[in-house]
């Protein structure tokens, strides 16, 4: 048996003793790689999250934003209603309907944020690995294996269900390139 975590992978083994089990991550095209764009980040900060999976930790990425009045979020999800965040002004849910839009809604951003409930499958990978391929700084749970694709080194990392405010402040203020882009593990400006 193939899966895509090794979380999922560890708890087929325990269910199957004798069956073969690997992990086989999980890739995107990579054929098509925009070009980096050094640039500053926006204030308001940019945060762009996306997906309709039911992993998806809406709520604590809305906690998490409320509170960061210098940035704006653009959810991208079916699962997530304007009526769910009619009351706070700073985050906007997109309808989107084409890779078109998708890739506008990945350009508009500064940051990518996932946020997810403890999983054993991979939730969220093939979206960190779309905003990975962008240039895009990810800040995203610590769940379902993530870490066999990325290390804390490469994108930002909370605990599940854990409003993440510092974590994207740590990203927005202290993650600066020379040219003044934001990109994970930049040595600090200043």
């Amino acid at each position: 048996m193939t899966f895509l975590s090794p979380e999922n992978r560890k708890a087929a083994e325990k269910l199957f003793p004798g069956v073969r089990c690997e992990f086989v991550p999980f890739g995107i095209n990579t054929d098509e790689i925009p070009p980096l764009k050094p640039e500053k980040a926006h204030r308001p900060l940019r945060i762009l999250s996306v997906g309709n999976a039911p992993d998806r930790d809406w709520q604590t990425l809305i906690v998490a934003v409320r509170a960061l009045p210098n940035c704006t979020l653009k959810i991208a999800s079916k699962k997530v209603k304007a009526a769910d965040v009619a009351d706070v002004p700073n985050i906007e849910v997109l309808a989107i309907s084409s890779n078109a839009q998708l890739l506008a809604a990945f350009a508009w951003a500064d940051i990518f944020a996932v946020a997810l409930k403890p999983n054993l499958h991979a939730s969220g990978i093939t979206v960190i690995e779309e905003a990975a391929i962008r240039g895009l700084p990810v800040v995203a749970a610590d769940t379902g294996g993530l870490r066999a694709y990325f290390s804390a080194e490469e994108i930002f990392i909370f605990r599940p269900a854990i409003p993440a405010p510092g974590a994207m402040r740590f990203c927005s203020l202290q993650r600066m390139t020379h040219s003044g882009g934001l990109v994970p593990n930049a040595p600090k400006s200043g």
